[in-house]
């Protein structure tokens, strides 16, 4: 008899245990129904994570995008927007999702300016980038269990740099403050070369070549680059130079890239090869007596 009553006593338990392994959800078997988190990507470019609009260009918006990491399938929203200290005040409805839902594979959240906050962007001042802290609700498809994680995005009037910026900032080269506007490019050798950039006309192809004031000695590559660099500057943009001299010594060809100061600027389309292939500067000596080291 006893023996009898400990037999159903240890089914019984049996039984509730594996009635109690059974019904818990968040169990190894049963994963997807665990704590719920979102973490948000702290990494990706400044430029990335802009979304903009200009005032120059009505038409113009960009989106900006950050990663998140949702595990699922999960819907996303914009639960609250606070600004760093200095930037315009925004809210959540003055942005907009382009993304409303992600997974483990398609984890990007899109973001760009809705009506309202075009209108108030283009007001700020252009090329001027703002901060702001993002804070993202997530509710995962499968249970509607929620989360909420930060993560930092920027927004900006974006200055657009067109083809008369660039033309404008060679032909206002300057050696020093009382040459504004000369459009002279001085290599400082021993003596000093002299190149005048003021007819300089943009062009992909074939390039703008400049002749040297009567001079003799030597002139290095190397330091005309520098020349280039520092004497030569746009508004929102600088110049990076590399050159290469030919087999006569006379002249030399620089290709000039186009670098962004921050994710406040853009290129136009129509010029976008200056910031990858470049343009051609050939500085030669014509006449003179130098030589390009």
């Amino acid at each position: 008899m006893k023996k009898a009553v400990i037999k159903i006593i240890l089914c019984l338990t049996a039984v509730i245990f594996a009635v109690s392994c059974g019904g818990n959800n968040d169990s190894p078997t049963n994963p997807t129904q665990g704590e719920f988190s979102v973490n948000i990507d702290s990494y990706g470019t400044r430029e990335e994570k802009t979304i903009g609009t200009s005032s120059e260009d009505t038409s113009f918006t960009k989106e900006g995008k950050i990663k998140c990491y949702p595990g699922q399938e999960t819907k996303v929203e914009i639960n609250k927007v606070t600004a760093a200290s200095g930037s315009v005040s925004l809210e959540p409805t003055d942005f907009e999702l382009t993304t409303s839902t992600v997974s483990a594979t398609a984890n990007e959240i899109g973001i760009k300016l809705s009506a309202s906050g075009i209108e108030k962007i283009r007001k700020a001042a252009a090329g001027e980038v703002y901060q702001y802290t993002f804070t993202f609700l997530f509710t995962r498809t499968s249970d509607n269990k929620t989360a909420t994680s930060e993560g930092t995005l920027y927004v900006a009037n974006i200055d657009i740099i067109k083809q008369t910026d660039i033309e404008t900032a060679i032909k206002n080269t300057k050696y020093t403050s009382a040459d504004a506007g000369t459009g002279v490019l001085v290599v400082s050798e021993n003596p000093v070369w002299k190149f005048n950039l003021s007819g300089f006309n943009l062009n992909q192809t074939s390039g703008f070549t400049a002749t040297a004031t009567s001079s003799s000695g030597s002139v290095y590559v190397s330091s005309a680059e520098s020349a280039i660099f520092s004497q030569a500057k746009g508004i929102g943009f600088f110049f990076s130079a590399k050159g290469v001299k030919d087999t006569s010594n006379k002249q030399a060809t620089f290709t000039i890239t186009v670098k962004l100061n921050n994710s406040g600027y853009m290129l136009d389309s129509a010029i976008s090869y200056v910031a990858t292939d470049g343009f051609k500067l050939i500085l030669s000596l014509g006449q003179t007596d130098g030589t390009w080291r």
